[in-house]
């Protein structure tokens, strides 16, 4: 996979420039995993259809979620399973945000190895995405060997785009991720974020027409593919790229 490295103090400068923006960005789709797949926010058709073995967990990285001044109780996290994953079928609504303008995507994420394992691989464990190992095309944001990585199929050159934390995520306890694509014409930057704070490597991603990412027909996956070896909570799209400061926030 090819990687495009670009200036990241540029990134971030531009990142500060929109950030006045971010509080009135709008939710995308916001899925709280309340004992329920539906998103608490956003477009229509954006309800999770399950994996068989898909569950919930009351290990949670706070019992508040501070969401824009407002406090959100939170009392369950996503359990992915180990055989399944889960979709969502519009997935056309959330390619439309990410490919066509700037974005953010954010979780909270906790590595835990399955019972009974003593060790396990985070190889490609997706959090969330259209991408799949069979078909050119779509977006994937993920854990792998214990780093988070976003990829992209480029819109204009078909080639893959490819970004990863140098920073390993601790197993076994909970962390903010996040990752930001900012939108000036046909360019899309990115940059992750882990714990509010944005990770050195940056990347670009050249478009075509107005459109960044080569879509890909079919359902967006949560949690799978490779199964995610963990628990989700408070997945949020945005339709801006969001500074650390409008994050979501876990308040013990």
């Amino acid at each position: 996979m090819h990687s495009f490295l670009i200036s990241s103090k540029n990134l971030i400068a531009a990142a500060c420039l929109l950030a006045a923006s971010g509080a009135h960005a709008n939710t995308i789709a916001w899925w709280r995993f309340e004992q329920g797949f539906g998103p608490e926010a956003g477009a229509s058709g954006l309800e999770i259809t399950p994996g068989p073995d898909v569950s919930f967990s009351d290990s949670v990285p706070a019992n508040t979620i501070l969401a824009g001044g407002t406090s959100f109780t939170n009392k369950s996290s996503y359990l992915n399973g180990s055989k399944s994953d889960s979709r969502v079928e519009n997935a056309a609504a959330l390619d439309e945000v990410l490919s066509k303008g700037a974005f953010t995507i954010e979780a909270f994420v906790k590595l835990e190895s399955p019972t009974g394992a003593n060790d396990f691989a985070t190889n490609f464990c997706r959090i969330i995405g259209t991408a799949t190992n069979e078909s050119d095309g779509g977006w994937c944001w993920m854990i792998h060997q214990d780093k988070l990585r976003f990829y992209a199929f480029s819109a204009k050159t078909g080639e893959v785009v490819s970004l990863t934390s140098q920073l390993e995520l601790t197993r076994n306890s909970w962390h903010h991720v996040a990752v930001v694509g900012i939108r000036e014409g046909d360019f899309l930057d990115l940059q992750l974020y882990i714990d509010g704070e944005a990770q050195p490597e940056t990347a670009q991603i050249e478009g075509l027409s107005g459109s960044a990412i080569m879509p890909l027909p079919g359902p967006c996956i949560i949690g799978g593919y490779n199964p995610f070896m963990g628990l989700i909570d408070e997945l949020r799209i945005s339709d801006k790229a969001l500074s650390p400061s409008d994050f979501l926030t876990a308040k013990p």
